[in-house]
């Protein structure tokens, strides 16, 4: 086959050398230098790796002709990958593990993507290599297992990783940010070891607007409908495929038919009818209950039609504990509502410091936008101060689940 150069040879692309890499068939520092050699010397990438003795002409093949039939249009490249892999684990052709492939995916109906906008994401933002990305892939395929899971599972990635990804690819999904704004934030949010919204929102590229409508799987959250690792899961596989939330969960069967109806019915009546915490606890008794959502809604203590109360940044200060309300209204001039404005004075006053005046801006920015009950919200920030936690980890102990791009809705 590489007695002489061919076509397929002298026509071979990136994709080759793609297949070689996410399939682990060589060492990547040997694929480097091959990559020079080759261009030195104006040959092919295939050629110098069986001159530098780093590859035979046998384990070339199989994706030698993978990559013809991806460059020909006839092989997507993720199950290209898929059958190489295969091929070399079981010592097959490549048009047989392609035929074991095609009775694989009917089988599973579940076969993990290789290349999909979160996996070039979290490539781009260098937090998963490509060797290690189809590692992942056959080893999920294997499994038979989410390839978010499976990237856990080989400790390629930890879940904080994976759930900034993710919901930094959801941004980019939805036309919120640039995909080199959400790669540069992510390589921020990784060194710093803080959520992407935080980056975003000091750099000014994106803050939430008030009122912003709360997703069907950002209720299923709060509501704790299911595990944040499902959640996780699902997300994955809604942003890097064309599928809805609620076709995911039900295809998973996480849930049943009755409650996925019940949360969307009860995300329509958010703002004009139910704040979001009520809605969230209506649709956990509809799970626990077996009951409909009007029964939920009636059964809710106190009842929708009682107003919330409104929850100012002095009260977050004095009820969680941290300053006597005399010392907050000191500094709180009359008729001034600005909670930064008031954070400011009381950070220059040293009532404060500038985590916790962070903190309370966010718990009060939850409970402002019905995330949170003021009740809950004074008592994660009381939490706070008192276990000394982030407020990540105040609410993870709190068992309280509001989406993280909420937090950051002050201005």
């Amino acid at each position: 086959m590489f007695d002489k150069q061919s076509t397929v040879e002298k026509n071979s692309t990136d994709t080759f050398t793609r297949l070689v890499a996410a399939a682990n068939l060589v060492k990547p520092e040997n694929l480097t230098e091959a990559q020079k050699s080759a261009k030195r010397l104006d040959i092919s990438v295939p050629r110098a790796l069986i001159m530098l003795k780093f590859a035979s002409e046998n384990t070339l093949r199989a994706p030698m002709q993978a990559d013809e039939l991806v460059r020909k249009g006839k092989l997507s490249f993720e199950l290209a990958v898929k059958a190489v892999i295969l091929a070399k684990q079981n010592g097959l052709e490549l048009e047989d593990a392609i035929n074991v492939m095609g009775a694989v995916v009917h089988k599973t109906q579940n076969v993990p993507a290789l290349t999909n906008p979160l996996t070039e994401l979290m490539i781009g933002a260098d937090m998963l290599t490509q060797e290690q990305l189809g590692q992942a892939v056959s080893k999920a395929h294997e499994n038979e297992m989410g390839l978010g899971p499976t990237l856990i599972v080989l400790r390629f990635v930890s879940r904080w990783a994976l759930n900034e990804c993710v919901h930094t690819q959801l941004l980019v999904k939805e036309a919120k940010i640039s995909r080199d704004q959400a790669i540069s934030a992510l390589k921020s949010a990784a060194r710093r070891r803080i959520s992407v919204f935080q980056v975003l929102f000091e750099a000014g590229q994106y803050c939430e607007s008030t009122g912003e409508t709360l997703r069907l799987s950002e209720l299923f959250l709060l509501a704790s409908v299911f595990s944040e690792s499902d959640y996780l899961e699902c997300l994955e596989l809604e942003v890097s495929q064309d599928k809805s939330f609620s076709q995911i969960v039900l295809d998973k069967q996480l849930v049943e038919p009755r409650v996925v109806e019940a949360g969307t019915q009860l995300l329509d009546m958010i703002g004009s009818v139910l704040q979001p915490f009520q809605a969230a606890e209506a649709l956990r008794q509809v799970r626990i209950k077996n009951i409909t959502h009007y029964q939920a809604m009636a059964e809710l203590q106190p009842p929708p039609q009682v107003p919330q109360r409104k929850l100012r940044l002095g009260d977050l200060v004095t009820e969680s504990g941290l300053a006597s309300r005399e010392v907050v209204e000191e500094h709180a001039k009359p008729h001034d509502d600005s909670p930064i404005r008031i954070g400011k004075r009381l950070l220059a006053a040293g009532v404060i410091n500038e985590p916790f005046l962070y903190n309370a801006l966010r718990c009060q920015s939850l409970a402002r936008e019905g995330l949170l009950s003021a009740d809950n919200a004074v008592l994660a920030l009381s939490t706070c101060r008192t276990d000394n936690l982030s407020l990540e980890e105040a609410l993870q102990k709190l068992s309280l689940h509001p989406p993280a791009r909420m937090h950051w809705s002050w201005v």
